[in-house]
């Protein structure tokens, strides 16, 4: 890899390849002394455009093709609020959080999905809700940590017992799902764990239904700090060989120095199974993979990249119906497949590919394609796939976005479960109405599944390098299923679509009757058939995005996980260089094992300062501050301490700055702070302001009280992006007290109501009012904009014969398809855990609305 820099230690161009002729990349700085690029230059020529504030902030990123993404950032008294337009919707996506950081809603342009936390005083999650599901979190009274010791939602609830922060057992209890006349039973799960000195996982044993499942026992290493024994699972490495070995299983893979996939064999019953080569180009992108399964050997698989490293070709030998050309846009988006072709609108959002009609909604998300529907929550989950007399299927989740439970419409239901506690989100067990008992499946150390335990049969699995499952052969080396998949996922041949399997594309939850893949942390929907992404998580704010590479933050509907379509990356932290070696250090010192999970922190420990390796505020810390003592490998490494010339932040391409909005004229940036204790009148503290300033914004506020409105969520399309309302029993002041306060909000006052004004934030005073009353009020107000959109997707289903969500009678369906609506049916707010939420609304009749 080649890098330039300028005068001021800061990229100008990079390339990749022995002679840098791949993947050039050209940065250009707006004046001064900013360390992120106002123009990126791709190595085809075109380039995304970076508007920055005179802070340094992100305003907006112009795209190729001209697409405009607009950023901001604004105050209220209590909230940090981000804003995103994107091109594809009206309205915009909003974030906030509380003066602690702490994310607090999120709203999604279409005014129909919010999510709201709550917390406690120590600052613990204790309930999500929204539009979603509620989420209930419950700590110890005393000493409890940071740690739930219990979380329940709508379909389960799990009961954590923990030593410190180490989970010692889990119990989980699943409610039972009914849908039509079918009712399928609860369900138990119990997980009991182990741990060794270095708090590594030793045992797992596990109990589903009454059913006890063989203990799995764990073994290290003790020089690598490797996992080398998992069940009946041996794992060894030897230079560039990796070995697993199993009871009737083996495989052996060669590495490459730079630890890239060359060759693999597998034996099952002793019979060679699979051999499997690969190649790669100069930059490590894949480029051939032979497959040679029970000595028959497939045609080989050819892989071409464009100027710009996106996949233009793949083949699997001369069949034209193996063949696949991939064409795109100026801002590097599919837009075409051999003759296929993809219309994407603003941003991104499909119109149609081939034959086949997309529609999607004002978050741009996919809610229908051809004749299948898709509903999906504020998560951006799809939460059910069905079409009028066809597939009818059903998901759901847990507080960590892990599919739980799937059922269709034929009788079958699937439960999942997630025993490795340091795996989160690897599915070890599933349930399935089609296979007796329980199925569990195992995982190599870097968590791609190599087999399949089920109905008392160990099947080998087999994955290629983008690791999808591709074989799968029972215990006796038969060919039980095949699959083939085109370049964007889609499954073109499957030898037994039957056969009970949840893991298929890059290893992820794979449904072959709904055609979409569940993929990652935020589980999002992939559609197959256009090979992107068809919702946005909650999660994409952009604070960890790179402006190095502006497409992954204005495009969030591209799917990025596709490492052999990557160029080998330099390491740039200790613990990946030495993973390539061989060495695990989150293995070996356990700090490091938190310290990986977390995306949001950039700085490395310090490993010549054991109070920064250790984790000091835990009672085990004289464990982990042991450690370092015991650990001879550092004195190999003279790279290990801080260097006194390399700037501590390196300016490099793949870790650097987050992506900071920019700030907008709030009320929050005005230098003034509201101090609200409960029961008790606000208290103004300026320092900024002049002493007539100040005397009139005590003397407005001396006998207000604040209203509680965090369980109101707000619509994303009102004129105020926050509003914040006070109380007060006295008559509004005289004209005096505005002209004092004209010179910081625009003020505006109507019959007993004062707005005070600043940019997208206000300030609500009601005089001659109480706390209940405005409550009301407010509730009256959201009651007014929600119900034309409740009544607007209630029609819709109706008319498209859709499953709606009231029981209606045949007249009332006729009505509501006609007219839009029912003349003798309302929406109402109803009560949710003693709370109003808005946006949990049933259709009676007649209207009620409490406080």
């Amino acid at each position: 890899m080649e890098v330039s820099y300028d005068n001021q230690n800061r990229i100008t161009s990079s390339a990749h390849g022995m002679k840098a002729d791949f993947l050039r990349r050209k940065f250009l700085y707006p004046k001064g002394s900013l360390w992120t690029p106002s123009n990126v230059q791709l190595p085809s020529g075109e380039r995304y455009r970076i508007r920055y504030d005179h802070h340094g902030d992100v305003s907006s990123i112009k795209t190729p093709s001209g697409d405009i993404h607009l950023f901001s950032r604004h105050a209220s008294l209590d909230r940090i609020i981000r804003r995103y337009i994107s091109p594809y919707a009206n309205n915009s996506y909003i974030w906030t959080n509380d003066d602690e950081g702490r994310p607090r809603e999120y709203f999604t342009p279409d005014g129909i999905h919010a999510l709201v936390t709550a917390y406690d005083l120590y600052g613990r999650p204790t309930r999500i809700g929204g539009t979603a599901d509620d989420i209930t979190f419950k700590y110890l009274q005393f000493n409890g940590g940071d740690l739930p010791v219990e979380v329940q939602g709508r379909t389960y609830r799990r009961n954590i017992v923990r030593q410190g922060p180490l989970p010692i057992e889990v119990q989980e209890t699943r409610s039972y799902i009914s849908h039509g006349q079918k009712r399928f039973p609860e369900c138990s799960a119990t997980f009991t764990y182990e741990y060794d000195d270095f708090f590594r996982i030793s045992s797992i044993a596990t109990n589903i239904d009454g059913e006890t499942i063989d203990l799995v026992r764990y073994e290290y290493d003790t020089r690598t700090g490797r996992l080398s024994k998992l069940g009946n699972f041996a794992f060894l490495e030897d230079g560039s060989i990796r070995r697993i070995l199993g009871e009737k299983i083996v495989i052996e893979v060669d590495l490459r120095e730079d630890r890239l996939e060359r060759r693999r064999k597998i034996l099952v019953n002793d019979i060679q199974t699979v051999q499997m080569s690969a190649e790669y180009d100069a930059i490590g992108r894949l480029e051939a993979i032979q497959w040679t399964i029970m000595g028959e050997r497939r045609p080989t698989e050819k892989r071409s990249y464009n100027i710009d490293g996106m996949l233009t070709q793949l083949t699997m030998g001369e069949s034209t119906d193996r063949r696949w050309t991939c064409y795109y846009d100026l801002d590097g988006r599919l837009k075409a497949v051999n003759d296929n072709k993809l219309i994407l609108g603003p941003g991104g959002i499909p119109i149609m590919f081939g034959q086949l009609e997309y529609e999607t909604d004002e978050n741009g998300w996919v809610k229908r394609r051809g004749s299948v529907y898709f509903e999906m929550d504020v998560y951006g989950r799809v939460s059910r796939v069905f079409e009028t007399n066809g597939i009818d299927i059903e998901y759901g989740y847990d507080e960590m976005s892990r599919i739980i439970w799937r059922r269709d419409g034929e009788g079958r239901f699937d439960r999942y479960f997630y025993a490795i506690h340091d795996r989160p989100y690897l599915i070890s067990h599933f349930t399935s109405t089609s296979v007796s008992g329980v199925s569990e499946i195992f995982y190599d150390t870097y968590g791609i599944p190599i087999a399949l335990r089920s109905s008392k049969t160990v099947f080998s699995i087999v994955t290629d390098p983008d690791h999808n499952v591709r074989f799968i052969f029972d215990n006796f080396g038969k060919l039980i299923r095949e699959v083939v998949r085109n370049p964007l996922g889609h499954m073109i041949v499957d030898s037994n679509p039957t056969f009970v399997f949840p893991l298929g594309f890059m290893s992820s939850f794979d449904d072959s009757l709904t055609r979409i893949v569940i993929i990652g942390k935020n589980a999002r929907p992939l559609d197959t058939y256009t090979g992107r992404f068809m919702t946005t998580p909650p999660e994409f704010d952009f604070t960890t995005a790179s402006l190095f590479h502006p497409e992954r933050i204005c495009d969030p509907f591209r799917i990025f996980d596709a490492k052999t379509s990557e160029p080998l990356m330099i390491p740039f932290e200790i613990d990946q260089w030495m993973e390539m070696s061989g060495f695990s250090l989150s293995n070996v010192v356990p700090s490091v094992r938190h310290h990986s999970e977390s995306s949001s922190n950039l700085i490395l420990p310090d490993w010549n300062s054991p109070s920064t390796v250790c984790e000091t505020s835990l009672v085990i810390s004289p464990a982990f501050c042991s450690i370092p003592k015991k650990i001879v490998h550092f004195s190999q490494f003279l790279s290990v301490s801080a260097s006194l010339v390399i700037p501590s932040v390196p300016p490099t391409a793949s870790s650097g700055h987050p992506m900071t909005f920019s700030p907008f004229d709030s009320i929050g940036f005005r230098g003034i702070i509201f101090s609200s204790l409960s029961n008790k009148s606000v208290s103004i503290f300026a320092p900024y302001a002049d002493i007539l300033t100040k005397e009139a914004l005590n003397s407005l506020f001396n006998e207000c009280f604040r209203v509680p409105t965090d369980d109101l969520v707000g619509d994303p399309a009102s004129e105020y992006l926050r509003e914040s309302h006070f109380v007060s029993s006295t008559k509004p002041p005289d004209s005096s007290v505005y002209a004092l306060l004209g010179d910081l909000f625009n003020i505006s006052s109507k019959a007993d109501k004062l707005t005070l004004q600043a940019g997208k934030t206000a300030i609500i005073i009601h005089f001659n009012s109480n706390i209940i009353k405005v409550r009301r009020e407010l509730l009256e107000e959201r009651k007014f904009w929600m119900e034309p959109r409740i009544w607007m997707l209630e029609a819709e289903r109706a008319r498209s014969n859709r499953s709606t969500r009231h029981a209606w009678t045949d007249t009332q369906l006729a009505e509501l398809r006609s007219s839009g609506r029912n003349q003798k049916c309302f929406p109402c707010q109803c009560s949710h855990s003693n709370r109003h939420h808005p946006f949990h609304i049933v259709l009676v009749q007649p209207f009620v609305i409490g406080v």
